[in-house]
């Protein structure tokens, strides 16, 4: 009865702490039941020992040795039933490159395949436009070495008459010289641009800028002229442009924006319009025949379609620097600007190689293509102008005298009073009285000697 007493008390115990450790336990607010003594089940009996001798009864013993009783416990999960199991990986089946330990498998390569085939692309491309420029280049200087020939006395860079170079991915250059009236001519063929992505650029941006124009696709002649010999000293600003091109030059040139004025010419094609600062250079240069201007650029004439600018100026291009500003004395240009002609169509524009030759020999040698008296007013225009660029300099060091000025009579005025001071400290009450009276005195003659002399002026002026 004893044993059964003891195993009974034991299952009480481990049975109220397996409801301790089980997480639906009720909270500490709620009532817990009291255990129902007739609902509990009873232990099962104690199963016999095989061995006799070891059997345990209460006969034999009356002490119950509570170690050895058996214990109720939580069952223990196994935690790699809970893990999933590691997938195994799966063998690639595609087209692999094997170079020692690098691997490249281009299914797996599929954006940088693409951006590789783009790169290779692009520069295909830019091999393909500079291949073509060049050929374009070439194709334009070669149908226009005659006409070099005929004007000059040598022609080319380098490797014989018309060679010409690259300047840049997309100019090519050819020098001329050999003419009385031209020092020498620098002739600039500027083709399409050689990368994609400047085109896309230019063109994306004169679609959003009406301002914008592009430079590529022009042919500029350079010629620089020699001093006037028919009309010594003569000064000269002269442009013909097409109108949707007046408001960018007029925004580039600085000579043009300053010294020059437009002006609607008789007998002028209504897509051109003139800029000039004098109208004897205006007469000679569009109603002379000799010149040829205008015939030039009549709607009809072969090339004319192609013709953008010219400018004839003494003056430079660019404004000239406002902290050292200087104007060329004897600098002549004449600047012929063309938009360069398809393949097929690149003779189309001889013509002008010859009517510029001929302009600089009348604007350097025909005689009095400028009065006299016309002269003098342009050399005092330039004059003006100059003093105009020289005046904030001038207004700056007119400031920093000043001030220099005002700094010494400061530090005099400053040093009068330390002696003035110190040679009060040195008299009695009595004396810096009388000598304080003294220097009143002198201060109200000045003045009125000052005075004096103000209303002499105003009387004479009266008079």
């Amino acid at each position: 009865m004893k044993v059964n007493l003891a195993l009974l008390v034991t299952a009480l115990i481990s049975a109220q702490s397996a409801q301790a450790a089980w997480p639906f336990s009720p909270s500490n607010n709620q009532q817990v039941a009291p255990p129902n003594p007739a609902s509990t089940p009873q232990p099962a009996a104690p199963i016999p020992a095989q061995n006799p001798q070891t059997q345990f009864t209460a006969q034999d013993n009356d002490v119950v040795d509570h170690d050895s009783a058996p214990l109720l416990s939580a069952p223990v999960v196994s935690s790699s039933s809970s893990s999933p199991a590691s997938p195994t990986p799966t063998p690639f089946t595609g087209t692999e490159y094997k170079f020692g330990n690098l691997r490249i498998r281009p299914s797996e390569l599929q954006y940088e395949s693409a951006a590789l085939l783009l790169l290779l692309l692009y520069a295909l491309s830019s091999l393909s436009l500079a291949r073509s420029n060049r050929a374009h280049a070439k194709r334009w200087f070669d149908a226009h070495s005659p006409a070099f020939a005929r004007e000059f006395a040598a022609f080319g860079v380098g490797d014989g008459p018309g060679s010409f170079k690259k300047d840049g991915g997309d100019e090519f250059v050819l020098y001329a010289t050999g003419r009385r009236a031209v020092q020498g001519v620098q002739v600039n063929v500027r083709t399409v641009s050689n990368d994609l992505l400047v085109t896309a650029y230019e063109v994306l941006r004169g679609q959003l800028d009406l301002t914008f124009k592009s430079q590529a696709g022009k042919v500029v002649l350079d010629f620089r002229l020699r001093q006037p010999t028919g009309t010594p000293g003569a000064k000269f600003c002269f442009a013909l442009v097409k109108r949707h091109l007046l408001r960018s030059i007029r925004d580039d040139r600085w000579d043009l924006r300053t010294f020059t004025n437009t002006t609607e010419f008789q007998g002028l094609p209504s897509d051109l319009i003139a800029m000039t600062e004098s109208g004897d250079v205006t007469n000679v240069l569009l109603k002379s025949a000799d010149s040829g201007l205008l015939d030039a650029v009549k709607p009809g004439t072969e090339g004319a379609e192609y013709f953008e600018s010219l400018v004839i100026s003494d003056m430079p291009a660019g404004k000239p620097d406002e902290y050292k500003p200087e104007l060329p004395q004897n600098e002549y240009n004449l600047v012929l600007t063309l938009r360069l002609p398809p393949k097929g169509k690149v003779e189309e524009t001889k013509s002008f190689i010859h009517l510029a030759a001929n302009l600089a020999d009348i604007l350097v040698l025909k005689d009095k293509l400028i009065p006299a008296i016309g002269v003098t007013k342009l050399v005092k225009r330039r004059a003006e102008v100059l003093a105009t660029l020289l005046k904030p300099l001038e207004d700056e060091k007119r400031e920093i005298e000043q001030e220099k000025r005002e700094d010494f009579l400061a530090a005099k005025r400053k040093v009068e009073l330390e002696r003035e001071e110190a040679k009060l400290s040195k008299m009695s009450q009595k004396e810096r009285i009388a000598y304080q009276e003294k220097k009143k005195e002198v201060e109200r003659k000045k003045l009125m000697l000052k005075m004096g002399k103000k209303q002499q002026k105003g009387g004479g002026l009266g008079m």
